[in-house]
């Protein structure tokens, strides 16, 4: 039997889930970014300091199962967590493995939590592949470097942006993110191909929108910041390659 109220909190336990799986995303994937050291000049003990953080943050927001989880999962998923927590603060080459330990023992104490931990699981594992391939295959390294200067010329003339910090890295990460979250999901429905592509292309006009943005935000800035180091110049100037 249902009551006059179900619907309402149906929807609102509905939304809930929906911003706690945004939420588990976003911190998972900043951990990634942040292991990776993508996110600007940030020293590595940061790095790993803010991504265990972030982690730990993630951990509270899954969902528990529903009633107690037997030891056979527990006891050797809070052993995968202990082991992966050093791993991640150390950073690049073993933090992106540790991530995904992490997120393997999350799979173990939350099953209910709708996939998100075993995506961004499969997230973590082709990030650190892709990581590896362009730091020990020249070819890929060189394509990398050139794909961002090549597309520096967006962001304003005479710019020379290395992946970094163009954010060729964070592109790579969010869309193997999206490969992650629309295969099993689009399997399950029949539809993983159509599910990537509005993936995909939601994320290409995302970077398209945020290069666009950048030389005019940049003058927003100059106009409330006017002492702000690296845009004083009234003329652009070519930049050194930044990694």
């Amino acid at each position: 039997m249902t009551t006059a109220n179900e619907p309402g909190r149906n929807r609102f336990t509905h939304v809930r889930r929906s911003l706690r799986q945004a939420a588990a995303a976003g911190l998972g994937l900043l951990a990634l970014a942040l292991i990776g050291g993508n996110l600007g000049n940030l020293s590595r003990a940061l790095n790993g300091l803010l991504a265990v953080a972030a982690l730990l943050s993630l951990a509270i927001l899954q969902p528990g199962q529903k009633g107690r989880v037997p030891h056979r999962r527990f006891i050797p998923a809070l052993a995968l967590i202990a082991l992966s927590l050093p791993l991640v603060a150390r950073g690049e080459p073993v933090g992106l493995p540790g991530a995904a330990l992490f997120f393997f023992a999350l799979s173990l104490l939350a099953p209910d939590d709708d996939g998100m931990a075993t995506a961004l699981l499969l997230t973590a594992l082709l990030f650190a592949l892709h990581q590896t391939w362009v730091a020990y295959v020249p070819l890929l390294w060189h394509a990398e470097q050139w794909a961002s200067l090549h597309f520096s010329r967006f962001v304003g003339v005479g710019l020379m942006l290395g992946p970094t910090a163009l954010g060729t890295p964070l592109f790579v990460l969010f869309a193997l993110f999206a490969l992650s979250v629309s295969l099993p999901a689009g399997k399950r429905k029949g539809q993983a191909l159509p599910l990537l592509a509005a993936w995909l292309v939601a994320l290409l006009l995302a970077v398209a929108a945020c290069l666009w943005l950048q030389p005019p935000l940049g003058s927003w800035l100059l106009t409330v910041w006017p002492d702000l180091p690296s845009i004083t110049s009234p003329t652009p100037t070519p930049a050194p390659l930044r990694p």
